[in-house]
């Protein structure tokens, strides 16, 4: 059988095998259901938003720390989640990140097509499947993550460089090559600076040539690439000119102990979770990767060929100086220059990832080259006759051990815009501009489907950025001021608010709550009027229980765990309720419906308002209770209790909870005791 012949019977294998995995993807995609992913709402849908409004100019760190990556990346999944509902979407997203496919195939195929001793049939199709079992990559597929819809960038820069080396010579064709490799690699790093490790491992595809002391053919290459690098770089360098303008660092706020903006903390700013404390912690990591592990991720995951990797590239080393060594002269490298150079590619890649990142998405494309390396790495020490076998193997065991992360899915959140989100947001909140003074966690999302014409401006972003919030206050005075955040946040922006003196002394606030697929957020707005207690002499009443909403009179509740059917738990040592008005004057009486847990049961449990506290106990079956606090303090706003003895049911044995339960509350109703309502709540 002939080379070409041969080739070509392996492209439309790799073809066969491209399509399988295509048709998978698309599958798999679906049968997860529609993205809920964290990044989604923190900040992956305003970015994209805010791009397009043009709003990076009229809020601040409104999606903390992630407002100043670059948008560019978040447009797709904007436009798909505002336009399309499920599964057209997700497919259309999943659509751009197949891009990597065919570039993986045409990787294989260059690897296969040059002087290489392991060209075997059927192994660029079985690498192919190797390649793509990869459990990151699968997990991003059809999510607003970016790392695998930025992927295609990165393979199409290591093909150029590919193409170019081949000849090993400095020809105008192979320095357009190598100047395309570094126009994309410059876009890829522009659009994610987490891809900086691949742009800058880039050049050392090279080594051949310099093994091979071609070092003028190596640094005219070199510079091709570097030249390309910086106009890839620099079309969208625009967003780092803007932040230096804006902000006065190039990348806040990272690396602001170089930039030293005033807006952050003077540090080089690293996620401390993810890191290698040695070369001995990275290489137990390598291992094991084999059957699951969290070090690198927020969830666990497994994959077999990082060892796999491992273990024949310390085989083949051994296996070269011991030939060196037994042959007393240089022994014949086992690798073709197109193996070389991805070898090396793949080598310093991987360095630069574990010592500035260490997290696992951000290595999407070395996952997804993983099997061609490991394809070279296996025919140095696997004798040729048994190649597609041993390589066959290690398929199977690939993808036997594959486990994929999954980042969060909804099946009710299938709908686009508004609807994809499960949102009732007040129509209060729409129909009027407002300065939304922001706080809490992956909340971002919410703010396109606010006033157009509405300001946000994270108040728990930096306490150094104060002052351009207090001038954000000052240069909207006609827009009311409202604290947004989730609900069990308010209390930390409402303080914010206080700090930052962007309210009048006289006046209170009112809050409404609303809900959505994710949580329940609370925006409070303070009204301008004397503060009194005419509308308490209502009776007060809060229902606990899962599907109820707090009304506007109350602030905020802390101490409490998530809603369940019948209501609340206690998790810690005291539970708050802030109204927005102050207590009726005199002894008032609080009516509740609530049980206690564990060593609470008939433990004398403490309420308090202001310096004032009475006593009660609980049973540990829900009934209704009452207790008068003698309350003679001047406005007092929260009622207060203090749990007794918090304990876990994962203490007591009783299941797997962590959280510290004390009392359940049910309902709650404070009236002046002096006209006592005989209805208790039910």
């Amino acid at each position: 059988m002939t080379i070409g012949k041969r080739v070509l019977d392996d492209d439309a294998l790799s073809w066969c095998a491209a399509s399988v995995i295509a048709l998978s993807a698309f599958a798999f995609v679906y049968a997860r259901g529609p993205d809920e992913n964290y990044d989604l709402l923190n900040y992956h849908y305003y970015a994209g938003y805010a791009f397009l409004s043009g709003r990076f100019d009229r809020d601040i760190a409104a999606a903390g720390i992630q407002t100043f990556f670059n948008p560019l990346p978040n447009l797709l999944p904007y436009l798909a989640y505002r336009l399309l509902e499920f599964p057209a979407n997700a497919f259309v997203i999943t659509a751009v990140q197949l891009l990597s496919l065919p570039i993986v195939v045409q990787l294989c195929r260059e690897t296969a097509s040059g002087p290489s001793r392991i060209a075997f049939r059927g192994t660029p199709a079985i690498a192919l499947l190797l390649a793509f079992a990869s459990p990151v990559w699968w997990s991003e597929l059809g999510t607003s993550f970016s790392s695998a819809t930025t992927a295609p960038l990165v393979l199409l820069g290591l093909l150029y460089a590919f193409r170019g080396l081949r000849k090993g010579t400095a020809d105008s064709q192979s320095l357009r090559r190598f100047a395309l490799s570094g126009v994309v690699l410059g876009l890829a790093t522009g659009l994610r600076l987490t891809n900086a490790p691949f742009a800058l491992a880039l050049p050392f595809t090279l080594l051949p040539l310099a093994l091979e002391r071609r070092w003028g053919v190596a640094l005219r290459l070199a510079g091709a690439y570097s030249g390309g690098a910086l106009v890839g770089f620099g079309a969208l360098a625009w967003w780092n000119l803007w932040l230096f303008n804006s902000w006065r660092n190039p990348v806040f706020p990272l690396w602001n102990g170089i930039f030293e903006s005033p807006w952050f903390d003077q540090v080089n700013f690293h996620d401390s979770r993810w890191k290698f404390a040695s070369v001995r912690e990275f290489l137990s990591y390598l291992f094991g990767t084999a059957v699951g592990t969290d070090k690198t991720l927020e969830l666990p995951f497994a994959d077999m060929r990082w060892s796999m990797v491992a273990v024949f590239a310390v085989v083949g080393a051994t296996a070269f100086v011991v030939d060196m060594w037994r042959r007393r002269r240089a022994a014949t490298w086992p690798a073709s220059r197109l193996d070389t150079g991805l070898l090396a590619f793949f080598a310093l890649s991987l360095a630069l990832w574990a010592l500035a990142f260490a997290y696992q998405r951000y290595v999407i494309p070395l996952e997804l080259v993983c099997g061609i390396v490991l394809w070279i790495l296996a025919s140095a020490v696997i004798r040729r006759r048994m190649q597609t076998a041993a390589l066959a193997g290690l398929l199977v065991l690939a993808w036997y051990g594959l486990r994929i992360p999954d980042w969060g899915h909804n099946s009710f959140a299938s709908g686009k815009a508004e609807a994809r989100f499960g949102l009732d947001i007040p129509q209060a909140l729409r129909d009027r501009p407002r300065l939304f003074l922001v706080v809490g966690q992956a909340n971002s999302y919410l703010f396109p489907f606010l006033h157009p014409d509405s300001r946000f401006v994270r108040v728990d972003f930096s306490q150094r950025i104060d002052d351009r919030v207090a001038e954000a206050v000052r240069a909207s005075p006609m827009l009311p001021v409202t604290v947004l955040g989730n609900e069990d946040a308010i209390e930390g922006g409402l303080k914010a608010a206080n700090r930052l003196g962007s309210i009048p002394r006289v006046g209170r606030w009112r809050c409404s709550r609303f809900r959505s697929f994710v949580g329940i957020y609370a925006a409070c707005t303070w009204e301008s009027a004397p503060m009194d207690n005419a509308a308490l002499r209502e009776n007060f009443g809060v229902d606990f229980r899962d599907g109820a909403l707090y009304p506007p009179y109350v602030i905020s509740v802390t101490g409490l765990s998530r809603a369940e059917k019948w209501g609340r738990w206690s998790d810690g040592k005291a539970v708050s309720v802030r109204f927005a008005s102050c207590l009726p004057d005199g002894p008032i009486e609080v009516l509740l419906t609530a049980n206690a847990f564990g060593p609470n049961v008939d433990s004398p449990i403490v309420v308090r308002v202001g310096e004032n506290t009475a006593r009660f106990r609980l049973s540990a079956h829900t009934a209704d209770v009452s207790v008068v606090i003698p309350h003679d303090s001047s406005c007092q706003t929260s009622l207060a209790f203090e749990v007794p003895s918090p304990a876990s049911p994962q203490a007591l044995g009783q299941s797997g909870d962590p959280r510290l339960l004390g009392i359940g509350f049910t309902q709650l109703r404070v009236i002046p005791a002096v006209s006592r309502d005989p209805q208790t709540p039910r």
